[in-house]
């Protein structure tokens, strides 16, 4: 009987890989994707443009973050899938959203907005 080790490598998407150098190699080009996606957003979407009209890359708050529309036509149900809430820079928020599934579906990307939570009055 032979008991053999085996060391496997686990990149933070999940994906697997036998040496430490594939596995290096898949996180630099995903960072590079990231990168390309933020790119994007910021610089070539209706979506993106807006946001940053209203709110600077360095303003801290909380974020909805919902993804594009499926259906890219006038015709039809439209629905923006919600994908979740965030706190911190805009910036931060930005990197994330872009690399979350859903957020692009056909490519004009999906929407960030700010959370302000409302002041609540108490009447009692």
């Amino acid at each position: 009987m032979t008991i053999q080790s085996k060391t496997l490598y686990i990149t933070d998407d999940g994906k697997e890989f036998l040496t430490y150098e594939e596995a290096e190699n898949h996180e630099i080009k995903q960072s590079r994707k990231g990168a390309v996606a933020y790119t994007k957003y910021v610089n070539n979407t209706y979506s993106g443009a807006r946001l940053l009209e209203k709110h600077s890359l360095t303003e801290v708050g909380i974020w909805k973050v919902y993804g594009e529309d499926p259906n890219a036509d006038f015709g039809g149900h439209h629905h923006e899938p919600y994908l979740g809430k965030f706190k911190g820079s805009l910036k931060s928020v930005i990197e994330h959203a872009v690399s979350m599934p859903n957020f692009w579906t056909w490519g004009a990307g999906g929407r960030i907005v700010r959370d302000d939570i409302e002041k609540i009055v108490d009447l009692d």
